[in-house]
C-alpha cells in the first residue's frame, strides 16, 4: 500500500516544532507569496506573446516597453483616416449618384481611348471613399464595355465608408476581380494604372505600400492617371459625337423578369436602387438631348424646349433624372407630376427633392392645374412621357389618362414624345393597349427589349427603340441564362 501523501502543514510543522497552520500571519504570507507567482506567470506570458508578434512584424528581438500613460489622440486625428458619411438623406443621395455617374463617366472615358487594343488590362487602385467606390464602379461598367479590369483595394475592409463597401459586395457577388491586399504586386501587362484615391484618407502605412506600386508601375513604365477629387456635385458632361455607349445583351425580358432583375441587382449584388435609376435616366437624357435638337432645327429654331411628365411610380423617378440632367446640360425644362409630391415613391422622390433644389415640379391635383401642362405641351418640341411604366397591368383611368390624351394631342400638332421604358398605357407582355395609350416617336427602354414591344400594337406605339443599360453587372445575365 503506497504512504499516504504528506501535506505541507505536517512538513512545515515539523521543521518548525509546532502546527503552523494554525499562524494566521504564515497563512497570510502564503497567499502573497501565491499571488506575487500567479501575476508573474501572467507577466512572462504577455512579454512572450510581445516578442513573437514583433518577430511577425520584422521588428527584431528587441521591444521597448510601453509608457505607462498612452496620452488620447485628438478626434480630428482620429476621424483624418475614416470616410465621412452625410447625414443629410438628400446629400447622401446626391453623393451615390456621383459616385456612379463619375464612374461610368470614367470607364466610356477609358473605353474610349482603348477602342483600337482591346486585349488591354486596366488597374484601378481603390481607396476607402466616394473616390474608391467610384474606381470599383467604374470596374463594373468597363467589364460591361467588355475591358478587362483589376481593381487593388488599399485599404481593409473595416476602414472602407458606406459607399466603398457597397461597391466592394457588388464586386465580390459580380465576381469581378478585386484584389483587397494593399501590398505591391507585379504591374507586368498592365496597360494603364488609375489611381482612385483620396491620399488624406490612407494611414501612413497605405501610403508607403501606394508609393510602391507607383514605383512599379514606373520601372514598368505603365501610364499612371489619377481621377480627379470627388465631388458630390459631378455631373457628366453633355452627349457629344462619338460618345461611348454601354451596350446591353440581346434579351428579351416580361414585365415579371424586369422586376426579378431590378430586385436581383439590388438583394445580391448590393446596388443601390437610386444609382440604377440614375443609369436609366442618363442614358434616356442623351436620347431626349439629341431628339429635342433634332425637333427644333427641323422648325428653324436653335433652342430647343421640353416638358417631362412623371408620374408617381419609379417611372417618374426615371423622368425626374432625365428633367435634372438636362437642366444641368443647358436644356431646362417644364416638370409636372401627376398627383401630390408626398405620395411618390421611396426613389423617385429622392430624385424629386434632388430636382427641386433648383427648380420647382409642378403637381397637377385637381382641374386647375390642366390648363398649364397643356401649354407647355403645346409649347414643347419634345415631351417626355414619364408616367406609367412596365408594371402596369390594369386599365388605365384618372389622371393618368388625362395626361395620356393631353400628350398625343400636343403630338398631333408637331410635338415629338420620348416614352421612358414603355409608352404608358401600353401592356409590356402583350403589346396591346390598356385603355388610353401613349404613341411615341421614340422608347428608351432599359436592361433588355420588352417582350410586347414587337407584339400586338407594340411597334405602332414604341416608334423607334433605344434598349439602354441601367448598370447591371454582366453576371446577371449568365446568371438569368443559367
Amino acid at each position: 500500500m503506497p504512504a499516504p501523501p504528506i501535506s505541507c502543514a505536517w512538513t512545515l510543522a515539523e521543521y518548525g516544532g509546532e502546527n503552523l497552520m494554525s499562524d494566521k500571519h504564515l497563512q497570510g504570507a502564503v497567499l502573497v507569496i501565491a499571488a506575487i507567482l500567479f501575476v508573474a506567470i501572467l507577466a512572462s506570458a504577455a512579454i512572450t506573446i510581445v516578442i513573437k508578434r514583433r518577430k511577425i512584424l520584422g521588428l527584431g528581438k528587441d521591444y521597448s516597453p510601453l509608457p505607462v500613460e498612452v496620452p488620447a489622440l485628438p478626434v480630428e486625428l482620429l476621424k483624418r483616416n475614416l470616410p465621412d458619411t452625410p447625414n443629410d438623406p438628400v446629400e447622401r443621395h446626391r453623393r451615390t449618384i456621383a459616385v456612379e455617374n463619375r464612374a461610368r463617366s470614367e470607364a466610356c472615358r477609358l473605353a474610349a481611348e482603348y477602342r483600337d487594343a482591346p486585349s488591354a488590362h486596366l488597374w484601378l487602385l481603390a481607396g476607402p471613399g466616394p473616390l474608391g467606390a467610384a474606381a470599383m464602379a467604374a470596374a463594373r461598367h468597363l467589364d460591361a464595355l467588355g475591358l478587362e479590369t483589376t481593381v487593388q483595394q488599399m485599404s481593409f475592409a473595416d476602414k472602407l465608408g458606406p459607399e466603398a463597401a457597397r461597391e466592394r459586395k457588388t464586386m465580390q457577388a459580380a465576381r469581378l476581380r478585386l484584389l483587397e491586399s494593399p501590398a505591391p504586386r507585379a504591374l507586368t501587362g498592365v496597360s494603364r494604372l488609375v489611381i482612385g484615391i483620396d491620399e488624406a484618407m490612407l494611414s501612413e502605412a497605405r501610403r508607403g505600400d501606394l508609393n510602391a506600386i507607383l514605383h512599379a508601375a514606373e520601372q514598368e513604365g505603365i501610364p499612371v492617371e489619377r481621377m480627379e477629387e470627388f465631388s458630390p456635385h459631378f455631373s457628366p458632361p453633355p452627349p457629344q459625337d462619338g460618345d461611348v455607349v454601354i451596350p446591353v445583351p440581346e434579351v428579351t425580358l416580361t414585365r415579371e423578369e424586369s422586376r426579378q432583375l431590378d430586385a436581383l441587382a439590388q438583394q445580391h449584388y448590393s446596388i443601390a436602387g437610386v444609382a440604377l435609376m440614375e443609369n436609366a435616366g442618363y442614358w434616356a437624357a442623351r436620347e431626349a438631348w439629341r431628339a429635342a435638337h433634332d425637333v427644333a432645327e427641323s422648325k428653324g429654331e436653335s433652342r430647343p424646349r421640353v416638358a417631362v411628365v412623371c408620374g408617381k411610380g419609379n417611372n417618374g423617378g426615371d423622368g425626374f433624372v432625365i428633367a435634372r440632367l438636362l437642366q444641368q446640360w443647358g436644356l431646362p425644362g417644364e416638370v409636372f407630376v401627376l398627383g401630390m409630391k408626398n405620395q411618390v415613391s421611396d426613389d423617385a422622390r429622392k430624385n424629386l427633392q434632388l430636382f427641386e433644389l433648383d427648380r420647382k415640379v409642378a403637381p397637377i391635383i385637381d382641374d386647375s392645374q390642366w390648363p398649364q401642362l397643356e401649354a407647355a405641351l403645346a409649347d414643347a418640341h419634345l415631351i417626355v412621357d414619364a408616367v406609367l411604366g412596365t408594371g402596369m397591368t390594369g386599365p388605365v383611368r384618372g389622371p393618368a389618362a388625362e395626361a395620356i390624351a393631353r400628350m398625343n394631342a400636343a403630338r398631333e400638332k408637331g410635338a415629338w414624345i420620348l416614352a421612358v421604358d414603355c409608352p404608358s398605357g401600353l401592356d409590356c407582355n402583350s403589346g396591346e393597349p390598356l385603355g388610353a395609350c401613349v404613341t411615341a416617336d421614340l422608347t428608351v427602354t432599359f436592361a433588355g427589349m420588352k417582350a410586347g414591344f414587337t407584339k400586338g400594337q407594340g411597334a405602332d406605339h414604341c416608334g423607334r427603340i433605344v434598349v439602354a443599360d441601367i448598370g447591371l453587372p454582366r453576371e446577371i445575365y449568365r446568371r438569368r441564362k443559367g
